[in-house]
This record gives C-alpha cells, structure tokens and sequence, in this order.
C-alpha cells in the first residue's frame, strides 16, 4: 500500500470513517461423526442339551472437528485455527454355560465357533451366496451339537457438518 504523506485513511474526512469502527469476523466449523456398534449372541446346544451362550457387544463414537476464525479490526487481527478429534470404545462380552460339557463337546463346540467366525464374516463383506452354502454345513461333521443359533447386529453412522459465518460491523 502506497501512503500517500499527511493522509490518514482513518480520518474522519477521509470518507472511510465507518471503516476505522468496522469490525469483521468469520469462522468455519467443519465436523465429521462416526458411530456405530456390533451385537452378536450365539447360543450352542448339544445332544445332551448342555447350553452356551456368548454374547459380544462393541460401540463406538469418532469424531474429527476443524475450526478455523478470523477477526480483524482497526486495531489488527487475529486468527484462530485448530482440530480435535475424539474417539470413544465400549466393549462387554459374556460366555454362560449351562450343564457340564465334556472333552468332546468343548472341542466341537470350538470347532462350531470357529466355522460360525468365517461364515459371518462372509456376510459382513457381503458374500451372501457363501453365507448359505456355509451355513448348511455347520453341523456336518459335528458329534455332540444338537442346534446353533447366531444372531448378528452390525450399525453404522456417519454424518457431516458444515458452519460457516461471517458478521461486519
């Protein structure tokens, strides 16, 4: 800027008076959220109608926030910028058995959890063609289970918001 001697752009006769009592701000507020959870329960019954149950529950919550200000004044300005991002995790898990298990249950019951493990995780990827062909053949092979029953709960959530102000005078 070019000063031009003896001129004050601030001077009341100057024509930019109302300038000199101006006063600007502006601010961005970005935010981006992510929840969700997971519910699974199992229940595994064997021929002698021993029964265990498993349950496992998982949620969460992120967030990532930018923000960014800007005030500027006669007497100068200054601005702000800055991010904070937060995550939280709950977890619970549960096994319940119900009778005594023997040696050979526990191992076709591990075998049960092992085959279920793959199959559902065909079905989170979406290769649900493999998820029925599998899950006819949980059993096959099994000496001691009598039923399984899987049930699996998968959410999610996102969502994203923009603020963006000004305000002059």
């Amino acid at each position: 800027m070019t000063m031009i001697p003896g001129f004050n752009p601030f001077s009341a006769d100057s024509g930019y008076a109302a300038a000199a009592n101006c006063s600007c701000t502006a601010a961005r507020v970005s935010q981006t959220a992510v929840a969700g959870g997971q519910s699974t329960d199992i229940t595994i019954v064997t021929d002698e109608k021993d029964k265990v149950t498993l349950s496992f529950d998982a949620d969460y919550q992120s967030s990532y926030t930018t923000y960014s200000a800007l005030a500027v004044s006669r007497n100068g300005c200054a601005n702000i910028e800055g991010q904070d991002f937060n995550f939280d995790l709950s977890l619970e898990q549960s096994i319940r058995v119900e009778g005594d298990l023997n040696e050979q249950e526990i191992k076709d019951i591990k075998k049960v959890l092992k085959r279920l493990g793959r199959i559902m995780n065909k079905f989170l990827s979406g290769r649900i063609d493999d998820v029925a062909h599998k899950a006819g053949r949980l059993l096959k092979s099994m000496q001691t289970i009598d039923s399984v029953e899987a049930r699996l709960i998968q959410s999610d959530f996102l969502q994203q918001l923009q603020n963006l102000s000004a305000k002059s005078g």
